[in-house]
């Protein structure tokens, strides 16, 4: 079965505005010089309960497992450029412990604390020449190495400092 999901949020986080949010922005960044890095989150909850509602859970009982034993096969990332760069590009990781922070809140000085990158697992990366107003898809499934949880969390760096922005 295949599911598209939106990201839940996003935001971006930039070393030279080191208190400013972007939060609210239509665009998220990805920069080595100066430092922007994007975050985004996928809600995966409603896939856990569509699974389990299959499986015979009964949401009343309250010591079930919230995860499943189910496989994600393929996961694919798609980003649309709505700048380019012939030198940007990015790498994705994974952030499995990064359940605390807020679209509207996270900054550069607030990432440290509310974006946990312990366990953080590169799961893929985006070309180094990036055109404008084109899709990327990049294969994420390394993400589902340790299985479903319900909330997804990845991180976009990049070392160019010819940066990138997607939608």
């Amino acid at each position: 079965q295949t599911v598209h999901i939106k990201a839940a949020y996003d935001t971006y986080i930039n070393s030279a505005l080191p208190n400013s949010n972007f939060g609210t922005f239509s665009h998220i960044d990805v920069d080595g010089q100066p430092a922007s890095v994007a975050v985004i989150a996928f809600d995966l909850s409603a896939i856990i309960i569509t699974a389990q509602v299959k499986q015979g859970y009964d949401p009343s009982q309250e010591n079930q497992h919230r995860r499943t034993a189910q496989t994600v096969t393929e996961a694919i990332l798609r980003l649309y450029a709505t700048d380019g760069s012939s030198s940007g590009g990015g790498v994705i990781y994974a952030l499995p412990n990064a359940w605390q922070w807020e679209e509207t809140d996270l900054t550069w000085n607030s990432a440290s604390e509310d974006v946990d990158q312990l366990g953080a697992t590169r799961v893929g990366s985006i070309d180094e020449i990036v055109y404008q107003d084109v899709w990327y898809e990049v294969d994420v499934t390394a993400a589902f190495t340790n299985g479903l949880a319900s909330m997804l969390h990845l991180m976009i760096q990049s070392e160019s400092s010819d940066g990138v922005s997607f939608a």
